[in-house]
C-alpha cells in the first residue's frame, strides 16, 4: 500500500545557496544586496504558493527489476543494476512541489519579472530535488524503525532519465505508483507535471554501494555531475541525525 505524505514547508525551503548554484553564482561569493532582495522576494511567493507532497511505495526486489526494465532502453550497466543484487529495501517515490508555484512561475516571466521569475524557478528546483532526498530519509527511518535493515545502511534517491535509466522509464514507474493521487501526471514525452516534480527509487544498501562514480560510459557526457555532490553526503542515519539536530 502507497503512503502519501505531506511535507512542512520548512522541508521543503532549500538552502540559499543551492538556489543560488542553480543560477550560476559561485557558493563562495558573496550575494549583492539586491540578489538578496530578490531572494526574499521569492522565499515569500515560495511559502505562499508551494504545495509540498510525496508518495512512496515500498516494492520488492523482482518487482522493481519488472519497473525497471521498461521499454528497454537502459544502458547494459548502471549504478542500479550493481547496487540492486546487494539492496536491503526499495521504494519507488515521486514528489512535487504543486501546480500553484509552477503557475506562479509563469506569471511572473509572462509580466516580464525576469529576477523573480528566474529565482523562484531555481528555488522550485532545488525544493523538488531536496523533497526527494526527504522522502527517501522518511523511507529508511520506517525501515529502521520496522527492523528490517541494518542501522549502518544508506539511502539514495535515483531518478528516470539519469545515469543510464532511461526517461520511458518514468512509465512503468507510473502505472505501478500511481502519483495521480497527489496530482502528478505524465505527458507523451514523459515528462512530469506539474514540471517541479521527482520520481525514482529509494534504494538502501550499505554506503559504499552507493560510492561508484565517472566509472560508467554514460559519465562522459554528463554535464551536471551532482552524483560527485550528494555521494559523500550519503543518507545514512548518522547524516540525517547531524542533518536534524
Amino acid at each position: 500500500m502507497s503512503e502519501i505524505i505531506t511535507f512542512p514547508i520548512s522541508e521543503a525551503l532549500p538552502r540559499r545557496a543551492a538556489v543560488l548554484k542553480l543560477l550560476g553564482v559561485p557558493e563562495c561569493a558573496a550575494p549583492t544586496r539586491e540578489v538578496e532582495a530578490v531572494f526574499a522576494a521569492a522565499v515569500q511567493a515560495f511559502t505562499q504558493t508551494v504545495r509540498p507532497i510525496g508518495i512512496l511505495l515500498e516494492i520488492s526486489r523482482p518487482d522493481f527489476q519488472a519497473v525497471y526494465e521498461g521499454e528497454g532502453c537502459n544502458d547494459p550497466r548502471t549504478p542500479i543494476t550493481d547496487i540492486l543484487p546487494c539492496s536491503d529495501a526499495l521504494a519507488l517515490f515521486a514528489v512535487t512541489v504543486g501546480e500553484r508555484i509552477c503557475e506562479e512561475i509563469r506569471t511572473l516571466f509572462t509580466a516580464h519579472d525576469f529576477a523573480k521569475a528566474s529565482m523562484l524557478d531555481s528555488m522550485a528546483s532545488a525544493a523538488a530535488d531536496q523533497l526527494a532526498t526527504r522522502i527517501a530519509q522518511h523511507f529508511l527511518q520506517s525501515c529502521l524503525h520496522n527492523g528490517s535493515i541494518n542501522a549502518s545502511a544508506a539511502v539514495l534517491p535515483y531518478s528516470p532519465g539519469y545515469c543510464g535509466w532511461h526517461i520511458t522509464g518514468q512509465r512503468r514507474l507510473f502505472q505501478r505508483l500511481r502519483p495521480e493521487h497527489i496530482g502528478i501526471c505524465l505527458n507523451d514525452s514523459c515528462l512530469m507535471i506539474p514540471l517541479k516534480s521527482v520520481s525514482g527509487v529509494a534504494i538502501v544498501a550499505r554506503q559504499e554501494m552507493h560510492g561508484a562514480v565517472n566509472s560508467y560510459p554514460f559519465c562522459r557526457e554528463c554535464e551536471t555531475r551532482a552524483c560527485q555532490e550528494r555521494m559523500p553526503g550519503d543518507l545514512s542515519m548518522e547524516t540525517i541525525n547531524r542533518i536534524q539536530r
